[in-house]
C-alpha cells in the first residue's frame, strides 16, 4: 500500500500534523492508512479528547470507503454487463472508423476525377456521385454502428 503523505493523511482524519507526528511516534500504523490510524487512536491516544469526535471520524472515513468501493463494484459490473469499455478500447475503435471514412474520402478524390472527364451531362455525374455517396453512406453505417462492441 502506497503511504500518504502526512499532510493528506492529517487532514483526512481531521487532526494536526503535530498530533499525527505524536501518534507516529507511540506506534501509531500510519502506512495502514486513515482507518487503521484512527483505529488506532481509539485504543492508544491519550490526546483523544471525546471518543464521540472519533467515532464521528471514523465512520466518515469509513462512509467515504464505502462510497469509492460502491463506485467501484458498479463500473466492473457495466464493464462486465458491456454497458462500459475501457477507453483505450473506445479511442481505437473510433479511429479505425474515422480511418475508413478517411481512406474513401481520399480514394475518391483519387479516381473520380478521371471518371467524371468527358461527362458534361449533370445527370450523369449526379448518378456516379450519389452511387459513391450511397456506398460511403452504407459502408460507415455498419462502421459506426459496431463501434462500442
Amino acid at each position: 500500500m502506497k503511504k500518504p503523505s502526512m499532510a493528506k493523511l492529517a487532514n483526512s482524519i481531521g487532526i494536526a500534523r503535530s498530533t499525527l507526528y505524536t501518534w507516529r511516534d507511540e506506534g501509531a500504523p500510519l502506512e495502514k492508512g486513515a482507518m487503521a490510524v484512527l483505529s488506532w487512536a481509539a485504543k492508544n491516544s491519550k490526546e483523544l479528547g471525546d471518543p464521540k469526535d472519533v467515532r464521528a471520524a471514523m465512520q466518515v472515513e469509513r462512509l467515504a470507503i464505502l462510497k469509492a468501493s460502491r463506485a467501484r463494484v458498479e463500473r466492473e459490473n457495466q464493464i462486465a454487463a458491456k454497458e462500459l469499455m475501457p477507453c483505450a478500447d473506445a479511442c481505437r475503435q473510433a479511429a479505425e472508423a474515422m480511418a475508413l471514412v478517411f481512406s474513401d474520402i481520399i480514394r475518391d478524390a483519387n479516381e473520380l476525377p478521371p471518371q467524371l472527364v468527358g461527362h458534361n451531362d449533370p445527370v450523369a455525374v449526379y448518378k456516379i456521385l450519389n452511387g459513391r455517396i450511397e456506398k460511403h453512406r452504407a459502408d460507415w453505417s455498419e462502421k459506426f454502428k459496431s463501434l462500442g462492441r
